[in-house]
């Protein structure tokens, strides 16, 4: 975490959960807004958010969204805000027998929840 202010450098911290090695895909501002950390959750082998909520100053996860990461795959990109707005994460789908097809989960703020894991087309080599 890098503190603007005082031009430092804060952590290492330890966030909830067990990722399957890295990278892990993220959003949000530690500066003003909330954070979530999209990754492949070891104990459940399934897609997983960790959420920061700065209100509280606190994490919240993991929670399983819904999608199996292909491993060695990880999450590849997420869009959005962390507010109460859409956003969705995009990654290599185990689940559907073909680990280099491409989906999506996508949250819909206006009502709180996840859907998917959805099939979008287009493979990851």
């Amino acid at each position: 975490f890098y503190t603007v202010a005082t031009n430092t450098w804060g952590g290492p911290y330890v966030l909830p959960g067990t990722p399957a090695g890295g990278p892990v895909a993220a959003i949000g501002s530690p500066n003003g807004g909330n954070i979530a950390v999209f990754y492949d959750n070891t104990p459940n082998g399934l897609l997983d958010q960790d959420f920061y909520t700065v209100a509280t100053n606190s994490w919240a996860g993991p929670t399983a969204i819904g999608g199996q990461i292909a491993n060695p795959a990880q999450p590849a990109a997420v869009g959005g805000t962390t507010s109460s707005d859409n956003r969705a994460v995009f990654f290599t789908d185990g689940a559907s027998g073909q680990v280099t097809d491409l989906a999506e989960n996508f949250f819909t703020g206006a009502t709180g929840t996840w859907s998917g894991p959805t099939l979008i087309g287009g493979t990851i080599t």
